[in-house]
Order: structure tokens, then sequence, then C-alpha cells
């Protein structure tokens, strides 16, 4: 927005004393047991936090920087060399983004992606070498390699759009990034090496078959001989590309702007070279979707989701993910449940997520609010 034009980076907000948080109950990720949820009551508070009267967009836009020109003017009035003034904005924002993160872990019992960011922040590097190997990805998009986040230059913590985003959509979209790439590296722990994307197998499967397009004339290749090739290069990239993604949008975007499946299936297909099989890995995708979602209803964290995807493997007789579904039915009988009760703990999940989601831009308008009337007027 052209509003933002405050050029300032600061760290993510320390999280590290959540400790001294008052806690309440978590009302997010814990599913609801069994058939006794109150699908009513979560309707009727969903409607009524959003029919809630909120400010627009452009309101808090201009809000935020007129905070933010007022931390400027006092920091002048403060200090006089430029790193003293950086600092003293940057203490101001912090004090702001802290007291909505009290706020929310008081109000809705859950910090959501925000609790993740110290975790992540340890493995963050910067390796432009990895970055510049990687020509599909955006370069203002982390890339995960093993168990690091590789960040590009371009990609920082702009307290302008923190604000921004909490207050009109409920979440930070470099908090979301940043909790996306960090499943990844749970998912790559036990392997240093590899790419998350599985992309560079594809590319050796599509070279050796464009050499062997190439030769075919005079070595006498089949078409079947270049499926076959193609087919054993790309096997295990499809799987992994599939369970890794799908957990990691899934994971995330539980406190999020969420996808629908089968938009999900689309974005995955259309953004990680599965086109030209997206006929065949469908059973795939939606047996991982409904698989994590369950998953995280039932109460497992990113890490055990991530550790059980690494261990399936895909059986093609009863086309199901076999540690999944194993681990879908243990979970199931330590609980009472039946499938349809954890189907509807997915459901509950969702209209919680709604709601979550408003609360966090009703904490954010407020304490914005708050601190423009406190010191702009």
């Amino acid at each position: 927005m052209s509003e933002r034009n405050i050029e300032l980076t600061v760290t993510p907000p320390n999280l590290s004393n959540q400790s001294e948080i008052k806690k309440v109950e978590p009302d997010l990720e814990e599913g609801d047991k069994g058939m006794d949820i109150d699908f009513d009551s979560l309707l009727a508070e969903l409607e009524c936090l959003s029919n809630e009267e909120r400010e627009t967009d452009l309101e808090m836009n201009n809000k935020i920087i007129e905070i933010f020109n007022k931390f400027a003017d006092n920091a002048s009035n403060e200090e006089s060399d430029l790193e003293n003034k950086s600092i003293f904005v940057a203490n101001k924002v912090g004090e702001l983004v802290t007291s909505m993160m009290e706020r929310i872990k008081i109000e809705t019992g859950d910090l959501g992606a925000f609790k993740v960011l110290p975790k992540a922040s340890l493995l963050l590097v910067k390796e432009k070498d990895i970055i510049d190997r990687m020509p599909f990805f955006k370069k203002d998009s982390p890339v995960t390699r093993g168990d690091k986040i590789n960040l590009s230059e371009e990609f920082s913590f702009d307290p302008v759009n923190l604000l921004s985003g909490l207050a009109s959509e409920g979440y930070d979209g470099h908090t979301h990034v940043m909790h996306h790439k960090y499943i990844h590296t749970l998912q790559n722990k036990d392997n240093k090496e590899e790419s998350t994307h599985a992309i560079q197998d594809l590319l050796r499967g599509y070279v050796k078959v464009l050499g062997m397009s190439i030769f075919s004339k005079w070595r006498g290749i089949t078409t079947e001989d270049k499926k076959a090739v193609m087919d054993e290069h790309m096997a295990g990239a499809l799987d992994k590309i599939i369970k890794s993604e799908t957990q990691a949008y899934i994971g995330s975007m539980r406190y999020a702007e969420r996808l629908s499946a089968s938009e999900l299936f689309d974005h995955i297909s259309e953004n990680y070279l599965l086109k030209i099989k997206k006929g065949n890995i469908t059973d795939r995708y939606l047996e991982t979707s409904i698989g994590v979602n369950r998953l995280y209803a039932l109460g497992l964290e990113d890490d055990e989701i991530a550790n059980i995807l690494n261990e399936t493997e895909w059986d093609i007789e009863n086309k199901n993910w076999t540690v999944v579904e194993n681990k879908i039915n243990e979970l199931m009988e330590e609980q009472d449940l039946e499938e349809e009760d954890v189907d509807n703990m997915v459901l509950a999940n969702n209209l919680k997520r709604k709601i979550y989601l408003l609360k966090i831009q009703k904490i954010a308008q407020e304490e914005i609010n708050n601190v423009h009337a406190e010191i702009v007027g």
C-alpha cells in the first residue's frame, strides 16, 4: 500500500518470556472430543465477532503511520545519532507488539504462528549461493534446505506490515511464511542436505529424458523407456512434495487465511512442477490432506506429524498412507472416537480458526487505537 513509506526494519518480537504471560486453556489446537462439540455456540460466536464494527484497512494504516511518525519525532527529541534513534523507535514498536502478544495469549490461549518464531530464528542463515541456485523461488521468500532457513536480503520483518496485517487480517504474512518454512525444517531434520521441495530429483528426471529424446534417433530409445526413466526419478520426489507441502500449508494455515482442499491442490500442482502428473497424484494428495487435518484435530503437533509423514509410504493397493492411517486409528481408539467424531473435530477447528483471526484483529485494532490516542491524540 502506498501509505507504507517508512523505511524501518526490526527483528521479530522477542517471545522468550512466554512463560511469564498468564496462560489459559488453548481453544484452537486441542480438538473437541467425541460428539460434545457445540457447533451452535461456535457459529454464534463467529457471527457475533463478524458483525462487530471495525475500522477500515485504510483507517488503520493511516493510524499506524501516524504512530510511527510520532515515534520518529520523539526519537529526534530524545536521541542525537541515527543508530540510537532507530533503537528508540524499535523499542517503542516492541512495546506495542509485546502488548498485543500478551493480550492474544491471555484472551485466546494461543500465540499461534508467533510461538514458533523463537525456534525458527535459531535456524536462520544467509547463504546467498543456496538462494541463487533456487531459481523457482521468489527472491523475497526464505528457502529451506535441510534444517536451516535461508533468508534473502529482500526478506525482513517490516513492523508496519506486521501491525497492518494483524489489524486487517488477524495474522502477519511474514510470520505465516516463517511457520511454513519451520515445518519444512522439522520434515528435514534427519537429512541435513536434502532440499525440502525435491525439485532437484524432478529436474534430473527432466534432463535425462530430454537427453534421451535428443539422441533417441540414434540410440533407439522408445517412448516407454523415456516414461520409465521419468517415473523412476519422479516417484520419490512427487511423494515427498505432496506430503511436505500439504502439511506445511495446512499446519501454517491453522493461524491464517485458509485455502480450500481443491485450491491447495491446484496451488501445489501449479507451483511445484506437478502439473504433468496431476491426474496421477489426486489420491495421494486427498489422503494426505485428510490425514494431516485429522492428526492436527487429534492433538498432534507439527513435529509429530512431520515424523509420521517421513515414515509413511504410499500403499498402492489400499490407496492410503499406511503409517498415517495406523496412527489415526490408534488415536481414535485411545480417545474413544469414531471417524465421524474426528471429522467433526476438523470442522470445529476450522470455525475456531476463523474466530481466532477475528479476535486478533479486534485486539490489534484496540491496541493500535490506544497508542494512537495516547501519543497522537
